[in-house]
C-alpha cells in the first residue's frame, strides 16, 4: 500500500509503502479510490499559513451511498461540492436574473460557476480572473459566462459577489462593485494575517451583507445529490482543468499545481 505522509517538522512529503492493515472488530477498513489535492494543502505545505481544527470522534460511523452509475472519479468532487452546497444555503435566496460576481476561475470557481449554470442563471454571471489561461478555460465549461481580469469590471455592478481567491485585496474590491442590497459571500480559505478594508458608511448606504462559509458541516448527503445531478453537463475533469495522477507521481502533480497548469490533481489509487 502506498501512502503520502507529511512531516510537520520539516514540512516535506514522502512516499512510503507499507502493508495493508488488518482491521480490528470494532474497526473497519476503507479502499480509497480517488483522493484530490485542495488548494489550502498547497498553503500549509509552502508554509504559507495553517490551521487548526479540532476533530470530534464518534463511535457512530455515517456511511454516505454513491448513487448507482456515478463514476467514481467524479464522486471524488463530492467533498468540495459539499461545500458548495453548504454556500448555497448560506447565499439565498438567488434567483434567476441575479447578477452575480464570481471572483477567481480555479477550481472552486468553475464548480460555484456550474452550480450557478445549474440552478438556472445565464446571461447574468461574470467571472473575475487574472490570469488568461484560466480565462479560456471558463469557455470549455459550456456555461457561456464572460471570464474578465478586475481591470475590466470597472463601471459594472452586482447583487452578489462570491469569492473563490482567499483574497482580500480581490474582496474588498468587490464590496465596492455591490449594489444596494448587495451581498458578499467570503467562500476561499484567506490567510489568518490577511486584511481587508470596508467603509462602514458603505454598509449603511448599501444594505450590505457579508456572509461567511466554513467547509461542508453535514451537507454530503446534498454534495452527492448535486454530484449526480452535474456530473454528465459539468464535472468531465477535462473541462474543469484537472488532472489525474498516480500517487508515486504527487511531486510533478504538486508542481503542476503551483505552476497553475491544472487546476486541481487528484491521485488515482
Amino acid at each position: 500500500m502506498e501512502s503520502l505522509s507529511f512531516d510537520p517538522s520539516t514540512k516535506t512529503l514522502s512516499l512510503k509503502k507499507s502493508q495493508i492493515p488488518k482491521p480490528a472488530k470494532n474497526e473497519v477498513l476503507i479502499k480509497v479510490a480517488y483522493a484530490g489535492i485542495c488548494g489550502t494543502d498547497l498553503h500549509v505545505i509552502e508554509v504559507r499559513f495553517f490551521l487548526s481544527f479540532v476533530i470530534n470522534l464518534y463511535l457512530t460511523l455515517i456511511v454516505h451511498l454513491i448513487p448507482e452509475g456515478l463514476d467514481l472519479a467524479q464522486a471524488a468532487l463530492t467533498e468540495p461540492i459539499s461545500c458548495l452546497a453548504h454556500g448555497w444555503d448560506r447565499i439565498n435566496p438567488v434567483d434567476v436574473g441575479t447578477r452575480v460576481l464570481v471572483i477567481g476561475a480555479g477550481i472552486i470557481g468553475l464548480l460555484w460557476a456550474a452550480l450557478l449554470h445549474l440552478r438556472g442563471l445565464r446571461k447574468t454571471v461574470t467571472i473575475s480572473e487574472p490570469q488568461a489561461k484560466r480565462r479560456e478555460t471558463v469557455k470549455k465549461l459550456g456555461v457561456d459566462y464572460e471570464a474578465l481580469s478586475s481591470s475590466e469590471l470597472s463601471g459594472r455592478e452586482f447583487d452578489l459577489a462570491i469569492d473563490c481567491s482567499g483574497s482580500g485585496p480581490a474582496m474588498e474590491a468587490a464590496v465596492h462593485l455591490l449594489g444596494r442590497g448587495g451581498k458578499l459571500c467570503v467562500f476561499g480559505v484567506a490567510n489568518p494575517k490577511a486584511k481587508m478594508s470596508i467603509e462602514p458608511f458603505e454598509i449603511y448606504m448599501k444594505e450590505l451583507t457579508v456572509v461567511g462559509v466554513n467547509i461542508n458541516p453535514f451537507t454530503f448527503p446534498k454534495g452527492l445529490s448535486l454530484v449526480q445531478a452535474m456530473s454528465e453537463k459539468y464535472l468531465q475533469y477535462e473541462k474543469l482543468g484537472i488532472k489525474v495522477y498516480e500517487l508515486s507521481r504527487y511531486q510533478e502533480a504538486l508542481a503542476a499545481l503551483t505552476k497553475g497548469e491544472i487546476n486541481k490533481a487528484v491521485f488515482k489509487l
